[in-house]
């Protein structure tokens, strides 16, 4: 088995699952790469795709566990270079990075769980900064944040507006309320989630599609349901869920 990919590539796999996981299991098939991981509380739960190499050369359908921060390390200073994974069926697997070489023991007794497969009340396209934003405000405020479609009107005459309103509250009932505009949305649900891996999340998902100001995430939820958001970088296709809070008395 041969693997390149650039150092950028693999930095963003471990950067993105080191938010929720200490190991990952990479899944190799002739399709490409499946990653999946839950972490430790079985709260929150990452999936992701990658077919895109530089040089993909597998044989039979392999699973290589590591740990993150053991492939942390070995890209500390790598800067537009690649990595080559090879490994031979047993024993270590050798990355071989700015002409260094480094052998890692994997571990091969992990089974990565499967994706749920959910019916969601909404499925809202919202703008990336707009969300870390949004995240990143409300943990200031609480630990917990409540997702909410509401709808409103200029006036009694006009067509309704539909808005996402994110907030949040803490004991002495210092508030954040924001807002997105939405369209075609039938239903209003609300549900809570923990800003302790949303607000980390979020951050990753800006930084894993870069810094235009228009790029897009896919958020669905629905009351008494995990959220799922989906999106996509220029390496890979991620599934993010993660499980809901009791709602507090907003």
């Amino acid at each position: 088995m041969i693997i390149e990919m650039t150092v950028e590539q693999m930095k963003e796999i471990v950067e993105n699952y080191r938010c929720i996981a200490e190991d990952i299991t990479f899944e190799f098939d002739k399709q490409g790469l499946t990653i999946t991981a839950v972490d430790a509380s079985h709260v929150c739960m990452l999936s992701s795709n990658y077919s895109n190499f530089i040089q993909y050369e597998v044989e039979e359908d392999t699973k290589l566990g590591f740990e993150l921060n053991t492939l942390k390390q070995l890209l500390v200073g790598s800067k537009k270079t690649n990595v080559v994974m090879e490994w031979d069926g047993q024993g270590p697997v050798s990355f071989v990075i700015n002409g260094m070489t480094r052998k890692v023991l994997p571990f091969d007794n992990r089974h990565p769980p499967s994706l749920p497969v959910l019916d969601y009340s909404v499925e809202l396209t919202l703008n990336t900064i707009w969300f870390e934003n949004a995240m990143k405000h409300a943990r200031d405020v609480a630990t917990l944040v409540r997702l909410e479609v509401i709808q409103s009107r200029r006036d009694e005459y006009s067509s309704p507006d539909y808005q996402l309103k994110v907030s949040a509250k803490d004991a002495n009932d210092n508030g954040l309320e924001m807002f997105h505009d939405i369209e075609g949305v039938d239903n209003y649900p609300h549900q809570t989630y923990s800003l302790t891996y949303l607000k980390p999340m979020s951050k990753r998902i800006r930084m894993s599609l870069g810094k235009g100001d228009n790029n897009t995430l896919t958020l669905s939820f629905g009351t008494g349901r995990p959220t799922q958001i989906d999106f996509s970088s220029a390496f890979g296709d991620y599934n993010y869920f993660l499980a809901p809070r009791m709602e507090p008395d907003y």
